[in-house]
């Protein structure tokens, strides 16, 4: 004890905190979860405990915190990444936004702009008994699925409003397992939307999916027939069905 009072007395008081993230959290943030009373010496602080209160904050995915001697802490922070959203009822029927990971987990977003979050689909996840939405499994492969299409279909991706695991465990990635998809798009100059249903393989490549997917989005746009329900899943050819209610492409 002798020593480790005599090592703290060396060191001189917190002056500063080297704040690092790969997201979108603030030093404001970092001050409102991490409150230190003034004159802490550098060696009084207790990395562990600091290291916990960060990690508890559900965006948060990974905390590191060492001392930088003579007087500052340095803090990085690896944020989840957000994939989805989802309205969930409390038990006063008050509703609440919450935000989905690329790893399924769900948190409360903070400080996340508006526009960026209303670019993310909304999850209508399968209930199970009783009424509970979790565990969320294999959403890694939701998230693939989301990621390639936004990377390499990016007027696409903008279409996609709903992701429904009706048909997706996540557990074993059967054959018979598909992620469906529901995407708008206006049809004329009303506004007027129109739903296309999309139904995706996970065990097939999603890029090939996507790729004739495009194919029939440009059939649908020339004989200018909307799209009702485009089963991707197949093995070979893909399943559409027009609001005219034709099932060919040609």
């Amino acid at each position: 004890h002798t020593t480790q009072r005599s090592i703290a007395s060396q060191t001189l008081p917190i002056e500063r905190i080297e704040f690092n993230t790969n997201g979108v959290l603030t030093n404001r943030w970092l001050s409102s979860v991490v409150q230190l009373k003034m004159g802490t010496r550098l060696a009084e602080a207790d990395i562990s405990i600091i290291k916990a209160q960060l990690e508890a904050v559900g965006q948060v995915h990974f905390a590191s915190v060492e001392r930088v001697f003579p007087d500052a802490l340095r803090i990085d922070i690896k944020e989840y990444k957000p994939i989805m959203r989802l309205v969930i009822e409390e038990p006063n029927k008050k509703r609440q936004l919450r935000i989905i990971s690329s790893v399924g987990t769900i948190y409360q977003g903070i400080g996340y702009n508006r526009e960026e979050l209303r670019e993310l689909p909304f999850l209508r996840p399968y209930l199970y008994h009783g009424g509970n939405y979790q565990p969320l499994q294999g959403i890694e492969r939701v998230a693939n699925l989301l990621q390639t299409c936004r990377q390499k279909h990016p007027s696409e991706y903008k279409k996609w409003q709903v992701v429904s695991l009706k048909s997706y465990s996540g557990i074993n990635n059967s054959p018979g397992e598909v992620i469906e998809i529901q995407a708008a798009h206006p049809t004329d100059k009303s506004g007027t939307l129109s739903i296309t249903r999309l139904i995706f393989s996970v065990t097939t490549n999603f890029n090939i999916q996507l790729d004739r997917l495009r194919h029939i989005r440009e059939v649908s746009l020339s004989i200018k027939d909307p799209l009702k329900r485009v089963d991707l899943s197949l093995r070979d050819a893909a399943a559409v069905q027009f609001n005219s209610g034709r099932t060919s492409l040609y």
